[in-house]
């Protein structure tokens, strides 16, 4: 005799599980880029250096999330996706 599974255990097992590490590092870029965008908070008025802090910025958020293990998470793809998208539309309303 075969035994069925409850309802709920077998969508648990089904759901697919990304790690936040991409999803993260895309809504930090998102929400970095509209940030130097709309507010004027460059310390240096040369191109090169305005980068470099831009890049630098996320460098720091990017060790950050590794050195806490937030990265290594593990997320439902739909809350992935929802990051994802949360990033870009950050950046394309605070432009």
């Amino acid at each position: 005799m075969v035994k069925l599974a409850n309802q709920s255990e077998f969508r648990r097992d089904k759901m697919v599980k990304v790690k936040l590490r991409i999803p993260i590092y895309i809504f930090t870029l998102g929400l970095i880029s509209g940030i130097y965008q709309r507010f004027d908070i460059i310390i240096f008025n040369n191109y090169f250096l305005s980068s470099a802090q831009f890049l630098g910025t996320f460098l720091l958020l990017f060790f950050i999330y590794e050195y806490t293990r937030i990265s290594e998470k593990e997320i439902n793809i739909i809350i992935g996706l929802l990051l994802v998208g949360s990033g870009f539309l950050l950046d394309y309303l605070l432009v």
